[in-house]
């Protein structure tokens, strides 16, 4: 028997302004997947915005220093119908991407739709599913928060099709 070799660490994020998700994971030699640690990021909605914004670039460039991923990916950032929430929205994310950035680590976008396809086999399954689907491929973790579910999935997403492209 081989002994088990970590291909990568990924960390996937879910942003938003109230609750940024992170989800970090090892994608493992032997085709399976480690969780290694997961998470929110809160803001306090009576901090200044650009305190809030600020808040999620440095509890992200924490999470980096801490668990060094080698490979990112973000949710893609759909339009609402408030426009307002679907720009903070889009700061919240940009204040991920560039703590990412800074650190240079490789950053892939995935749309909700295919990362809930890659995890659950439907693009339209709910937030449920998902979850019953974390637990199915990290066994024994337990989940508090959405946007933390959403996160690792988001992870598990971009480690699944890292994989695959790795064995063309």
């Amino acid at each position: 028997m081989r002994p088990e070799k970590i291909i990568g660490r990924f960390l996937g994020i879910d942003p938003g302004l109230n609750f940024t998700g992170w989800g970090i994971i090892d994608y493992i030699n032997a085709d399976k997947f480690t969780y290694i640690a997961s998470g929110i990021i809160k803001t306090v909605p009576k901090m200044e915005y650009s305190q809030r914004l600020n808040h999620i670039f440095n509890q992200l460039l924490k999470i980096i220093e801490n668990y060094n991923p080698m490979h990112a990916a973000i949710e893609d950032t759909y339009v609402n119908v408030n426009n307002k929430s679907s720009i903070m929205l889009a700061q919240a994310k940009a204040a991920s991407i560039i703590a990412i950035s800074q650190n240079n680590i490789p950053l892939v976008e995935y749309a909700a739709k295919k990362v809930k396809k890659t995890i659950s086999g439907t693009g339209n399954a709910d937030k449920s599913q998902i979850i019953k689907m974390i637990s199915y491929w990290l066994p024994n973790i337990s989940v508090k928060f959405s946007d933390e579910a959403d996160a690792l999935a988001i992870a598990l997403c971009h480690a699944s099709h890292y994989k695959h492209s790795e064995k063309i």
